[in-house]
């Protein structure tokens, strides 16, 4: 199973320190990306942040992409790809407990083992931080034993 999941930062909270938030994600996740909303305009007064949040990014395995309209995915661009690694399952299970919906997990457990039936997406439970998006695919069942 594949858990990747995003920090999402406002062009007005881009920081390196995000790619280390993005960094703790791999605790319980296989791939982890920083995004950043950086609007048109907004590109030249974060250049050398972007540039060592790439630096961060690659030296620890996460992802870290820019985009200038987050409803236009051409205006996405993926600077650094992420490292995938392989997390306790017991934290995969832990993880998607907590992240997921109820019948986001339901999907997750009727998936076919070995295939890839496509994404399953859930937010955060209400109560919780909002600025993180998970989103997972499903190759095998989550051990729930």
């Amino acid at each position: 199973m594949e858990v990747v999941t995003f920090e999402v930062k406002p062009f007005d909270a881009i920081t390196v320190t995000a790619v280390y938030e993005a960094l703790a994600h791999l605790r319980s996740a296989t791939h982890a990306y920083v995004i950043f909303h950086i609007p048109d305009d907004g590109t030249e007064p974060v250049t050398h942040v972007i540039e060592e949040a790439r630096r961060v990014g690659r030296a620890h395995g996460v992802g870290v992409i820019i985009m200038g309209d987050p409803r236009d995915w051409d205006t996405w661009n993926e600077l650094e790809e992420a490292r995938g690694i392989e997390p306790a399952p017991e934290r995969l299970d832990e993880f998607i407990s907590v992240q997921l919906n109820q019948d986001a997990q339901d999907r997750i457990a009727r998936a076919p083992l070995g295939k890839r039936p496509g994404s399953v997406q859930g937010i955060r439970q209400p109560g919780t931080d909002s600025h993180q998006i998970i989103r997972l695919y499903a190759d095998r069942r989550v051990s729930r034993g």
